[in-house]
């Protein structure tokens, strides 16, 4: 993964990437970003849905930035609303790493926070995971923006996205 210079996907307004998939129940993605916005307001970088069409779909799990945290929030069975689970954001470029499975009915996600010093990268940071009955598989993903900065200016960077799928 690239920690510095260009990045993959450069986000200063409402604009993201969109993937569908054949309803999976499990899905695992590792991605980088850089925050560089300053304001208020919670900012979509991760949502994935039940359905195609992600204005009408339900929101499965989303990844979220809040000006000074990484929000995890997961949608469970029935439409319940599972209390999101935060992690400090680092000022510098942090991997975020979700895993969906819906079949085994847990939620887990990793930040690690990661920096150079003399040549060397170092990483850690903490993880967490959600156990309940989660609610569907994933038809559709959105990284980027797709609520827009909200109240917040600057810019998102994005790096090195890669997920797998699996039934």
């Amino acid at each position: 993964a690239r920690f510095s210079g260009s990045c993959g996907l450069d986000i200063s307004n409402q604009s993201w990437v969109e993937s569908h998939a054949a309803s999976d129940e499990r899905y695992i993605a590792r991605f980088y970003v850089v925050p560089k916005v300053s304001g208020s307001g919670t900012v979509d970088l991760l949502v994935a849905y039940d359905g195609d069409d992600t204005s009408t779909a339900s929101e499965l799990f989303k990844v979220s930035y809040d000006g000074t945290n990484y929000i995890f929030n997961v949608d469970g069975a029935a439409g319940s609303d599972i209390t999101d689970k935060t992690v400090t954001a680092s000022s510098g470029w942090s991997m975020i790493e979700i895993d969906y499975d819906a079949a085994g009915d847990t939620f887990s996600f990793w930040v690690n926070e990661t920096w150079d010093f003399d040549g060397e990268t170092y990483t850690t940071g903490p993880t967490d995971s959600f156990s309940t009955a989660l609610d569907g598989a994933v038809e559709a993903i959105q990284l980027g923006a797709p609520n827009g900065l909200v109240s917040q200016s600057g810019e998102f960077n994005f790096d090195a996205f890669e997920s797998h799928r699996s039934t």
